[in-house]
């Protein structure tokens, strides 16, 4: 009688204590568990700043990018336009020397014409002169 109560007090020591092993590793598990998704849950966050603060950066440095383009695209515009202005001056000037050098020669000519026309005309008037005197 006594081996079987001895018998009996062990094997239910046994399931008891197998039973708070059971639910110490449990709890055990649950705190780890929770300590583990706390930490996750920090990384995480600490990614996302992280991310944040790399984005903000980039968009200030494309920002500055995109500034300083469009600063180098209006003064090459600017600089560009003054180029303009000169060679549309420089072809005038180009184009006035050669209708004058081309027109030149016609008036010359032209001159030399009206001048024997005046001519011719002045000695018909005196020869008419003449005429009506005699």
């Amino acid at each position: 009688q006594a081996v079987a109560r001895r018998f009996t007090l062990q094997s239910q020591y046994r399931r008891h204590r197998h039973a708070v092993i059971v639910l110490q590793a449990r709890y055990r598990r649950l705190v780890q568990q929770r300590i583990y998704i706390a930490e996750k849950d920090a990384a995480i966050r600490i990614e996302c700043w992280y991310r944040v603060i790399f984005a903000a950066r980039a968009v200030y440095h494309l920002r500055r990018m995109i500034k300083a383009t469009l600063i180098q695209k209006r003064w090459r515009i600017l600089r560009d336009m003054r180029r303009l202005k000169t060679v549309v001056a420089a072809t005038i000037v180009i184009q006035t020397m050669i209708r004058g050098s081309l027109q030149r020669p016609k008036y010359r000519q032209a001159l030399i014409d009206k001048k024997e026309e005046a001519k011719l005309e002045n000695q018909l008037l005196s020869l008419q002169k003449k005429l009506e005197e005699a």
